[in-house]
């Protein structure tokens, strides 16, 4: 049986080796093991000599740590675990030294077993971090309240003289377990007892943590003073016998707790002999053998109650008094130790705070001294000294973003965006706003981003600016629920996000916000421009502001005031803009009326040459005969060089819709051949080019080529757009098949029946050749129509009618019509009645009639129509009433002034606060010379409407017939100055 222990016990001390590999031996290779290793190897090797020489008898307890043994190698292989490797070499080495005699090699060998198998791995290993952060913490704070500023990365502190490795410092053989180590083997070897090395081990840890913190605090400041020839892993060995002289103090602690109670002297012994607990005491706590002290029986012979000489009280007083006083001296030193460590802890905790403050205020010199790398520093050490607060190092990655390299600055946020913290939502969302900016140090997937902004919101979800970003991405996407419900969110956590939800309500045709909301913003915006008045991106704010809210006026006189106090780039895009949105508004209407959009494009050319979209309505009223040959030479220079340096198409766009509306269709053409891909717009311009060039087939071939994925769409509104662009290439038969599908909806039928009446009057201005609303306006147009084409026309005024979206278009044309009489005349009238009887909009029509002779002073024929209109209507418009009471005095019938006056109280008693009846029942109250009841009109349309012409030239009337020449010149100039183009 002893052969067989002998063999068990050299195999199951070498097995753990061989299950874990070199892991075990690696291990137990670290600086930080190297005095247990050295110890163990001793005890072990002493043990294995006396073990082979002379094996004890096996027992219970060498059985039972056998099967132990075996049982923590088989989880130690099946688990690959070193630290249950180290438990099995531990209980092997117990069960080797169970079968010897008990004496110091084999108490030391199970005390330094114990220390090696130290705790599981998920309790050891946080724990030491913990403990090596805090000494890294310690010796940075003390080094920063001496004056040398520092940070820490992992194990590395570096101060301006450069870095200060201190991993050989938290790692040495003289740290925590060696120091327990050195302290447990001094009190094995002094044969103290379990309860003495108990009571002394606990006095290793703050031993340890003064022991390293000053090494390293040595290390630094060695470094910082130029003494780097002293290695840093010297320090721990320099101060390691004020680190054993502190030990052995706590070892004298223990022996003063732990000393024993009864006297050698059996004299002196005397009661303090018979108390049990002192017995117990001294045999059990300070190591006497039983013969010295006899022997302990706390129970009585019935072993029912505690003996009668078993006394805890007397116990208590018999100990205080037998304390050996001579030893509280050397244990000084310990017990201080103890009580000021805490403190000190504490104190250094504390002055984190302050630490901080002390960084900032050198932070501030710095920055006045421009010392980049000392900022760098002290950015990186209030980083370290306060890294739950990730203001450091989010002033750190915005210090080496613009100052070190893009590239370290944005691995600084996206270390700070990994951080589960409310800090590093700031990092998350600049990342975000850098990818999505116009020139992104690294791009970013729109899934990526999402995250990023999602992130930033889970710290605060009243983030605007997250919710602004979110609102670009998902409607860049297409995700427009979601792009207007975080639209709408960033303009309620910040209302300088109201803007861009504005412009998307009004883009998209959604639910404005509140108007509380929407006049918040503008008085915000009114009162910033009043304190900066010369901030132009501000005034340019406000303006947009007012577009969206449909106050262009207010918008247009804004700008207008920002360039007559300084003339701003800016300013001049933003007019132009403006009026190029005023244009898209009128193309919307079925008519065009005046030369309002032709001048404010030719503005907009002038404003800024650069813009594309001018350039893109140039060309579109060009289709309507507006002529901008000597409005659009800078623009055509600018587009000619950018088409001459890069060739873009968005270039070569520009200058053939120029070149278009300049009257030069042939260039045009060239131009648009050079494109790579055409829009929509660009067909109808290629195809009136072309009819221009006498290229006709080639017209409706562009024609059919445009339209057929209008077509292939299966859409009312593509088949629309299909017959306008054949309209173009004047094939109104392959458009009036466009249109021949059935309705779905209503919305789908009234769509067609104004499509088939565009078409109508596409054709008849064809037959008629008329050369475009803003030729007329230039030259009076007469209608010249060959005999064989009158029927065609009839039937297409007919055709016309239908569509009372085009009724001022029409009376457009029925009016040029009528006036010509003849065969032309009849058949517009004829068409005309043919509309009443089928029950039309008679009064509609005839009104605009009416008020087409109005505009051109045809006052005979505006009463006539207007009369008929007013005749065929049961309840007619205010409107009407109106005109007809225009035409009445400008026609000069007195004898119907009376009429007039009636017509003009009920139009303004339909509509009181209108400033167009207001003036007119001014006229007519003029005529009837009842001046003060027309200063009286004429005065409240002032207030209604200040810049409306009319109104001030019949106050200049008024004030002539008052006699106040003066004010009336006044008038007049005011009147001419919004006159003037």
């Amino acid at each position: 049986m002893r052969q067989v222990l002998r063999a068990a016990s050299v195999i199951l001390l070498l097995l753990p080796f061989v299950v874990t590999g070199s892991g075990l031996l690696a291990d137990l290779l670290l600086p930080q093991h190297w005095l247990q290793t050295g110890l163990i190897l001793l005890c072990t090797a002493a043990l294995l000599r006396s073990l082979l020489q002379n094996p004890g008898v096996p027992g219970f307890s060498t059985v039972l740590l056998l099967m132990a043994s075996l049982l923590l190698l088989t989880v130690a292989f099946l688990r690959d675990s070193e630290w249950f490797a180290r438990l099995a070499f531990c209980a092997s080495a117990a069960m080797t030294a169970g079968g010897l005699p008990r004496y110091p090699k084999v108490r030391m060998l199970t005390v330094l077993l114990t220390v090696f198998a130290g705790l599981p791995p998920f309790l050891s290993q946080p724990l030491n971090t913990s403990l090596s952060n805090l000494l890294l913490t310690q010796i940075s704070t003390i080094s920063s309240l001496l004056g040398l500023w520092n940070y820490t990365s992992g194990t590395i502190l570096t101060t301006q003289q450069g870095p200060v490795d201190l991993h050989t410092i938290l790692n040495t053989p003289f740290g925590y377990s060696g120091l327990a180590v050195l302290l447990v083997g001094w009190l094995t070897y002094r044969r103290r007892t379990t309860a003495q090395t108990l009571l002394a081990l606990p006095f290793a840890l703050p031993t340890a943590a003064l022991h390293l913190t000053c090494s390293g605090l040595l290390a630094v400041l060695a470094s910082g003073r130029g003494l780097p020839w002293i290695p840093v892993w010297c320090w721990p060995v320099l101060l390691l016998l004020p680190s054993l002289l502190l030990l052995l103090s706590a070892e004298q602690l223990s022996l003063f707790l732990t000393g024993a109670i009864i006297p050698l002297d059996r004299r002196e012994s005397g009661p303090t002999t018979k108390n049990q607990f002192n017995r117990l005491w001294d045999q059990m706590v300070s190591g006497r053998s039983s013969d010295m002290v006899g022997e302990v029986r706390l129970l009585d012979r019935k072993r029912r109650r505690l003996s009668a000489d078993a006394v805890f009280t007397e116990f208590v007083k018999d100990w205080w008094f037998s304390r050996r006083l001579k030893r509280l001296p050397s244990a000084a030193v310990a017990v201080l130790t103890a009580a000021v460590l805490p403190l000190l802890n504490s104190e250094l905790s504390t002055r984190g705070a302050a630490v901080f403050s002390l960084y900032e205020k050198q932070l501030k010199l710095a920055i006045d001294q421009q010392n980049p790398e000392l900022q760098e520093l002290l950015l990186r050490g209030m980083a370290a000294q306060m890294p739950g607060d990730l203001r450091g190092r989010l002033q750190l990655a915005s210090f080496l973003w613009t100052h070190r390299s893009q590239d370290a600055g944005w691995a600084e946020y996206e270390r700070l965006a990994q951080l589960d913290a409310i800090g590093a939502a700031e990092a998350h969302l600049w990342i975000a706003r850098n990818a999505m900016s116009a020139q992104p140090f690294r791009r970013l997937t729109d899934q990526q981003l999402i995250r990023h902004l999602q992130q930033a919101l889970q710290a605060d979800q009243n983030n605007g600016e997250a919710h602004s970003l979110l609102a670009r991405l998902y409607l860049r996407s297409g995700e427009n629920t979601f792009g207007e419900s975080h639209l709408r969110q960033a303009a309620d956590a910040d209302l300088s996000y109201l803007d861009d939800l504005l412009a998307f309500c009004r883009n998209r045709r959604r639910p404005f916000p509140p108007q509380s909301q929407i006049q918040q913003r503008l008085q915000q915006l009114t009162q910033q421009l009043a304190s900066q008045p010369a901030d132009d991106p501000l005034r340019v704010r406000l303006a947009l502001l007012l577009v969206v809210v449909n106050q262009l006026d207010q918008a247009e006189q804004l700008l207008a005031e920002g360039l007559q106090r300084q003339d701003s780039a800016v300013l001049r895009k933003a007019l132009a803009e403006l009026r190029l949105f005023q244009v898209r508004v009128s193309l919307l209407s079925p008519q065009m009326v005046g030369d309002e959009s032709l001048l404010r494009v030719r503005e907009a050319l002038r404003l800024d040459p650069t813009s594309e979209e001018a350039a893109v309505l140039a060309a579109l009223l060009h289709l309507e005969g507006a002529d901008f040959t000597d409005h659009a030479t800078e623009a055509l220079q600018h587009w000619q060089t950018a088409v001459q340096q890069s060739g873009e198409p968005t270039a070569l766009r520009s200058l053939a819709m120029l070149q278009f509306a300049c009257g030069r269709p042939a260039e045009a053409l060239e131009l648009f051949a050079r494109l790579p891909q055409k829009r929509s717009e660009d067909a109808f311009v290629v195809i009136t080019a072309l009819q221009q060039t006498d290229r006709k087939a080639e017209a409706v071939a562009e024609a059919q080529s445009a339209a057929a994925p209008q077509l292939a769409a299966g859409t009312v509104t593509g088949r629309t757009i299909a017959a306008e662009l054949y309209c173009r290439a004047q094939a109104f038969a392959e458009a009036q098949q466009c249109l021949e599908t059935p309705a779905a909806t209503a919305a789908d039928s009234q769509l067609l029946s104004k499509a088939r009446g565009r078409i109508a009057m596409e054709e008849l201005d064809a037959i008629a050749g008329y050369p475009g609303h803003f030729k007329t306006l230039q030259q009076a147009w007469t209608p010249v129509v060959p005999e064989q084409s009158v029927q065609r026309v009839r039937e297409l005024i007919q055709a016309g009618l239908q569509a009372p979206e085009l009724s001022i278009r029409v009376a457009d044309r029925l009016y040029l019509l009528t006036v010509q009489g003849g065969a032309l005349g009849a058949a517009a009238e004829e068409a005309l009645t043919v509309y009443r009887a089928q029950g039309g909009d008679a009064e509609g029509i005839l009104m605009a009639i009416g008020s087409r002779a109005l505009q051109v002073e045809q006052f005979d024929t505006a009463l006539h129509w207007l009369q008929q209109a007013r005749n065929s209507s049961s309840n007619p418009s205010p409107s009407l009433l109106n005109n007809l009471a225009i035409a009445i005095v400008r026609s000069q019938l007195t004898e119907r002034y009376a009429e007039a006056l009636t017509l003009a109280n009920a139009a303004v008693q339909a509509l009181p606060g209108n400033h167009i009846i207001l003036a007119t029942r001014a006229e007519v109250y003029l005529a009837l010379n009842e001046v003060a009841a027309a200063r009286q009109d004429l005065e409240a349309a002032l207030q209604l409407r200040p810049d409306y012409p009319e109104t001030l030239q019949l106050l200049a009337r008024t004030a002539d017939l008052q006699g106040n020449t003066q004010q009336a010149d006044g008038f007049r100039q005011q009147a001419a100055s919004l006159l003037r183009p």
